[in-house]
Formats: C-alpha cells, sequence, structure tokens
C-alpha cells in the first residue's frame, strides 16, 4: 500500500476494508467486565450509520468535540465525525482527580 496515495484516515480505513474478510474481528474492547468485538463490516456500518445522524446535525468543517474513554465506539465516532464534513476535536475523559483540581 502506497500512503502517498491516500488523502485522509477515512480512505485508508475504506482501503483496509476492502482487503479484509469482513467477518473477522476487527475492534475490540479489551475492557474485562465487558468484552465487546466488532468485525470489519460491523465497524463500517456503523460508521455509515452514524456519520447520517452527525450529518443532519453539522455543517461541512463544523468542529465536534469527541470526549469518551478508550474504546471501540471512540473510533467508529471519530470517523464517523469525518464522514460527515466535521473536524473531531478529540478530549480524553477526566479522571475523578482531574475534575477535583479544575473545581
Amino acid at each position: 500500500m502506497n500512503l502517498n496515495n491516500l488523502n485522509n484516515l477515512i480512505e485508508l480505513f475504506v482501503n483496509q476494508a476492502n482487503k479484509q474478510n469482513k467477518k473477522d474481528i476487527f475492534l475490540e474492547w479489551l475492557n474485562p467486565s465487558n468484552k465487546k468485538t466488532y468485525t470489519w463490516e460491523q465497524t463500517e456500518k456503523n460508521i455509515l450509520k452514524l456519520s447520517k445522524v452527525i450529518k443532519e446535525n453539522i455543517k461541512e468543517g463544523d468542529r465536534c468535540l469527541l470526549v469518551s474513554e478508550n474504546r471501540p465506539e471512540w473510533f467508529v465516532s471519530d470517523l464517523a465525525i469525518m464522514v460527515a464534513g466535521g473536524i473531531t476535536v478529540p478530549a480524553t475523559q477526566p479522571t475523578q482527580k482531574m475534575i477535583i483540581s479544575i473545581l
């Protein structure tokens, strides 16, 4: 794969998704109390489904704040924002210590 021919992360994901077995696991949440897995096909469908909802609520180039712990849905949300024409502004989920220091 020549990365010089790809313009963004969406193209990279689609390029890779087209090469994979759609039923293979792509994303996995390693939370011991709630193990979730998503295939390439599920991930692609979730990105497209969420991007439609986002596109109805933003304008091209809008900044979208994304606050989440590290989990598969973060990846889906990030790409869905991009597909919808938004710009992801990532923010990590604050810890209790961070919240107390702010207050």
